[in-house]
């Protein structure tokens, strides 16, 4: 049984705002053990919290703080923005537990934003295929399931 998720610390998102700020290296190593203790470690339990509750109800889901957590650092080498930190955290949890499967649970914490939602992530030919036809072939039931999001205030985002 793993720590079960009871929540950011109080400094988290004074950490996030210090860091959108400073976006340095130094001050990140500086304030790092912060970052892990009321960042890092509770994003963890979150994510293993989910896989737990979502094994309970077998949904086949499952992730865990060494896998399913992205970086903190940001891949800046092809990007206009070249700060070197991301300003959120985020986790993926999937059939396997890895961020390799297509089909995943996805949590996103930020200052500007948070959020969690499913996604297929570059569905393969054969896949996009099936799921272009169930459209197409069904367009009222898929009318009526982005109405259902809608009502529950969900909605279905093309990225």
């Amino acid at each position: 049984m793993t720590v079960a998720f009871s929540g950011f610390g109080q400094k988290a998102i004074p950490f996030l705002k210090a860091l959108d700020f400073h976006q340095s290296r130094e001050w990140f190593l500086e304030n790092r053990d912060l970052f892990e203790s009321e960042l890092r470690a509770p994003f963890g339990d979150l994510v293993e919290t989910l896989s737990e509750r979502f094994a309970a109800v077998e949904l086949g889901l499952r992730g865990d703080r060494k896998k399913s957590l992205f970086r903190i650092n940001r891949d800046v080498r092809f990007a206009k923005d070249k700060r070197p930190y991301n300003r959120h955290l985020s986790a993926i949890l999937s059939p396997d537990g890895t961020k390799m499967e297509q089909g995943v649970f996805f949590v996103h914490i930020g200052l500007e934003r948070c959020f969690a939602g499913v996604a297929w992530w570059q569905p393969g030919p054969a896949l996009l295929l099936v799921m272009r036809n169930a459209i197409a072939t069904r367009p009222g039931e898929f009318r009526a399931l982005i109405e259902a999001l809608k009502q529950n205030r969900l909605e279905l985002d093309a990225e």
